[in-house]
């Protein structure tokens, strides 16, 4: 290597170390873009899926549910709020439950039960018990609010 090529990669490498750094930002950039978007703030922002995931459910607080076939999730309408859960197993007795169950491994008491992951649903049809339905992420739904601006 001449000294004149040694000179140009000495004055380009500024120039090298940005275009590096810039590499790695699009990769990372692109590994969260995978993520779906549920919805916006207020100020644009993205409110991602992860963003929603909550803790767990108390049972109390249902007040009806639906299935949905095409995601395989459990819509639960609560008091205050809407939740979506995912299961880790396909669901499809959830369809037809009349009734549902569940099994709570996590929480001590029997009057103040809390579902989390990795307790299950029973899907309850025709008098009969089904195959359990074990939780995988439980996620609050955002509903969007309508954009009145007021003058």
């Amino acid at each position: 290597m001449n000294e004149h090529d040694k000179n140009f990669i000495k004055n380009m490498s500024p120039l090298l170390i940005t275009a590096m750094v810039m590499f790695f930002m699009l990769v990372a950039y692109e590994t969260k873009a995978d993520e779906e978007i549920v919805g916006h703030t207020f100020d644009g922002h993205a409110i991602y899926k992860s963003d929603t995931e909550i803790e767990g459910i108390r049972v109390d607080n249902i007040r009806g549910s639906s299935y949905n076939r095409e995601n395989n999730t459990l819509n639960l309408k609560l008091k205050n709020k809407s939740v979506e859960v995912h299961f880790l197993n396909n669901c499809f007795e959830l369809a037809f439950a009349n009734n549902l169950g569940f099994k709570s491994f996590s929480s001590t008491s029997k009057y103040l039960i809390t579902l989390r992951k990795g307790d299950v649903f029973i899907p309850i049809s025709f008098g009969k018990a089904g195959m359990p339905c074990t939780i995988k992420a439980i996620y609050e739904v955002i509903e969007e609010e309508e954009n009145v601006e007021e003058n």
